[in-house]
């Protein structure tokens, strides 16, 4: 803090910007001293004549010897505007930086260490609970996958064993078939070449592993996706425990750093300009042009 300018004694801002009016004005009237000066006088008088009129009047002796006490008057006084103006705008460049003092930096100046904001962990992913699991439990939910998709894709409307067991049974309606014309003509005959049965029970067989295969999958990816909605709640609980702690411990700090600022404000505002003892004439002379 620049200290220079105050004291427990001494002119509030508004007495001192009052002083540096008046010695504005006590400058002004000084210096139309020292600047209407002329060394010489000056008369005029008719060719033939010797009546003599005065035009200009030169300064005396006198009048020569106070322009150095004049000057010195202007120089105080200019001095004195100076120390003023300075100290007026050293109070508000105080008042400035409290006002706009920051927590870290009250936090610095006071040696208190500041809560530190709290971070969301990150969670668990389908990919970190793969990660975390045995060899055989790894490879048994890739062998599920593979099985799944090999019967899916088999048994699929669009499959190839779905396809055929489709013509399977068209064929078995229209065991024959004609093509061509005349002597090229050409009779096709078609018959089944297993139990229409057997291909049932195979064909429900195989959709009754795809379930059971599709269901366990299901089964480890729900187990999956608890684990990870678990892990998720644990986290903003967490978080949201240790926020409120970490605003509180905030909240506190900052009606601290709002207390101070109220009353350095208030310490600052009291502050009184002192004159130097070098400028205490000056500022008498100055002063009692305002009484």
């Amino acid at each position: 803090m620049n200290n220079v300018f105050f004291s427990e004694n001494g002119l509030t801002s508004t007495s001192a910007n009052h002083v540096a009016n008046l010695a504005k004005e006590f400058i002004q009237s000084i210096e139309s001293d020292v600047q209407n000066i002329q060394f010489y006088k000056s008369e005029v008088a008719l060719i033939g004549t010797s009546e003599k009129n005065l035009i200009e009047q030169g300064i005396t002796d006198d009048e020569l010897k106070r322009i150095p006490d004049g000057l010195q008057q202007i120089w105080e006084a200019k001095s004195l505007i100076a120390w003023l103006r300075e100290a007026i705008k050293a109070r508000k460049s105080l008042l400035d930086a409290v006002e706009k003092m920051t927590l870290e930096q009250y936090a610095a100046e006071n040696g208190i260490e500041l809560p530190k904001c709290p971070e969301h962990r990150k969670t668990a992913t389908a990919e970190s609970i793969y990660a975390e699991l045995s060899v055989k439990e790894r490879n048994r939910i890739l062998a599920l996958q593979a099985k799944a998709s090999t019967i899916g894709k088999y048994i699929h409307p669009d499959g190839r064993f779905a396809d055929e067991r489709k013509k399977f049974y068209d064929k078995t309606r229209n065991q024959h078939q004609v093509k061509g014309e005349g002597r090229d003509t050409l009779l096709y005959t078609y018959t089944p070449s297993c139990d229409p049965d057997t291909l049932e029970d195979v064909f429900f067989e195989l959709q009754k592993i795809h379930r059971e295969t599709q269901a366990e999958l299901n089964k480890i990816e729900h187990e999956v996706n608890d684990k990870i909605r678990n892990d998720e709640m644990e986290e903003a609980a967490t978080y949201a425990a240790e926020f409120s702690q970490y605003r509180g411990r905030m909240n506190e700090l900052e009606a601290i750093l709002h207390s101070y600022k109220l009353a350095e404000s208030k310490r600052i505002g009291a502050l009184k300009i002192v004159i130097p003892h070098d400028l205490q004439s000056i500022y008498d002379t100055v002063n009692s042009l305002g009484k």
